[in-house]
């Protein structure tokens, strides 16, 4: 038989890249579909009491270096969540402000990276204010490092402070968020 249907070999070929085309598609949607989905919430602030440690001033005489002081801290703590339906995995968070770039800590035992599940959520450790003997607000504020709240730098702030905080996985797009450190007022989301 000759014909449109009589060609056994072009029907098989057409077969073929229809198949390998349904495939391609097929796995690069439920890819898409299953994918994470980072968000970064101000909402889900949750200030909380501390105890750090910061460096000494004055006289030291000792054997660790640098001497460290504990001091009571109210740290805010950012909500990560994961509204995909696979783990982010390896998500790790930055701070950018006056072109400086910090990573900072996670609640979950201060590590630098964690994984966090589908329809799941996390908190970084993203800035604290030093408190007064009487538990109260100071203009000194302190930010953790990937590793902790050990050995911070405090910072004596005169205005608000614009911060850009990005939350980067090996698996997902970045998500970031804008907020300002106003030891007086908390944190605040920048209004656009």
């Amino acid at each position: 038989m000759t014909g449109i249907f009589g060609n056994n070999g072009f029907w098989f070929a057409v077969g073929v890249v229809v198949g390998l085309a349904i495939e391609f598609l097929g796995t690069f949607f439920i890819d898409w579909w299953r994918r994470p989905q980072l968000k970064v919430s101000l909402e889900g602030l949750w200030p909380v009491i501390t105890v750090a440690t910061i460096p000494s001033s004055g006289d030291w005489i000792g054997e660790v270096w640098p001497p460290t002081q504990p001091v009571t801290v109210k740290a805010y703590r950012f909500r990560v969540i994961n509204d995909g339906r696979r783990a982010a995995e390896n998500v790790a968070g930055t701070l950018e402000f006056d072109n400086i770039e910090r990573r900072i800590c996670w609640y979950e035992g201060n590590v630098p990276n964690i994984t966090i599940n589908a329809y799941d959520r996390s908190y970084l450790d993203v800035h604290g204010v030093l408190l007064s003997a009487q538990n109260d607000p100071t203009n000194d504020v302190v930010m953790p490092t990937e590793r902790g709240w050990n050995n911070l730098e405090p910072r004596t702030l005169t205005a608000p402070l614009g911060v850009r905080l990005r939350v980067t996985a090996a698996n997902v797009r970045l998500a970031r968020t804008e907020f300002f450190i106003d030891p007086a007022q908390g944190c605040r989301p920048v209004s656009r």
